[in-house]
């Protein structure tokens, strides 16, 4: 089982990139064309949710990377996304000490 702290990062970096960044960008909007027209708390409308949610989509992820961290391949997976993370996150520290 990886470090804690490794998978609560690897947890938000994942989290990010389905929720924020532009390389999913055309998937969220997919799912929100595929969601439109369909009544509010419709399982399609549910899907679209979780995907511009962070809170939500944090659920998920959390539940992939514990998925993740029981195979070798997984468990480099996750490294690789935990150093991103905290790549991101000293990045923006660094920005808001320049300001």
């Amino acid at each position: 089982m990886s470090n804690p702290l490794v998978l609560a990062l690897a947890t938000q970096r994942l989290t990010q990139l389905v929720v924020e960044d532009d390389i999913t960008r055309p998937l969220r909007i997919a799912v929100s064309k595929w969601a439109k027209g369909h009544g509010e708390f419709s399982f399609r409308e549910r899907v679209d949710f979780a995907l511009n949610c962070g809170a939500c989509a944090s659920v998920y992820a959390g539940a992939a990377v514990l998925l993740a961290d029981r195979l070798p391949a997984g468990r480099f997976l996750l490294r690789v996304m935990a150093v991103s993370g905290a790549a991101l996150a000293a990045k923006a520290a660094i920005e808001k000490l320049e300001r």
